[in-house]
C-alpha cells in the first residue's frame, strides 16, 4: 500500500514540476493507476498533500538530529527550503487556497507541538499561543521564501541569529 501511495505522490510531484494543471485525472494517468485506486488511498488532492508533508517530515527527521530548539528550527527552515519549488508550483493549481491553508496549519502545529514539548508559554491562553504561533509561522514562511543557496550554506548562522533574538 505504501508503494502505491508513493507512486501517486511521485506522479503528483512530476506534474507540479512540469505543469500547473493538477487534477485527479492527471495524477492517475501519470501514476498509471485507476481513479478507484487513487480514491482508495486518498480522499482528494489536499489529502494527498497532507500525506506528502508527513512523509517529507519523516524523511527530514531521519536526516537531522532534532534534539533541542535550534536543531528543530534548522529542520523547519531546511524542510521549507527544500519544499519551496513544489509549493510554488502548487500555488498555480486550482487547489491553491486549500493547500496554502494545509501548509500554514501544518507549520503552526509544529510550533504548537514544540511549545508544548518545551513547556513554553504555559502562562498564556490557547488563544495567545495560537497568535504567537501564527506570528512565528508567518515570519518563518517569509524567511523561507527569501532564502537562496548562499543562505543555506550559512544556515547555522541564520538559525543562531533567530534563536538568539527569540530567547
Amino acid at each position: 500500500m505504501l508503494d502505491t501511495k508513493q507512486t501517486i505522490a511521485e506522479a503528483c510531484v512530476k506534474l507540479l514540476v512540469s505543469s500547473n494543471k493538477l487534477t485527479v485525472t492527471d495524477i492517475v494517468e501519470a501514476a498509471g493507476i485507476t481513479r478507484q485506486t487513487f480514491y482508495y488511498h486518498f480522499e482528494d488532492i489536499p489529502d494527498l498533500f497532507r500525506w506528502m508533508l508527513e512523509k517529507w517530515k519523516d524523511g527530514i527527521k531521519r536526516r537531522y538530529d532534532l534534539s533541542g530548539p535550534k536543531k528543530a528550527l534548522k529542520y523547519l527552515i531546511l524542510m521549507g527550503y527544500q519544499a519551496r519549488p513544489y509549493l510554488e508550483e502548487t500555488l498555480k493549481t486550482n487547489y491553491r487556497d486549500e493547500l496554502v491553508k494545509i501548509f500554514d496549519d501544518y507549520i503552526r502545529s509544529l510550533f504548537i507541538d514544540a511549545m508544548k514539548e518545551r513547556k513554553l508559554y504555559e502562562d498564556k491562553s490557547m488563544f495567545e499561543v495560537d497568535i504567537i504561533c501564527r506570528y512565528h509561522t508567518g515570519g518563518l514562511l517569509a524567511l523561507i521564501r527569501s532564502l537562496d543557496a548562499d543562505d543555506i550554506r550559512n544556515i547555522d548562522k541564520i538559525v543562531d541569529t533567530i534563536y538568539n533574538e527569540l530567547r
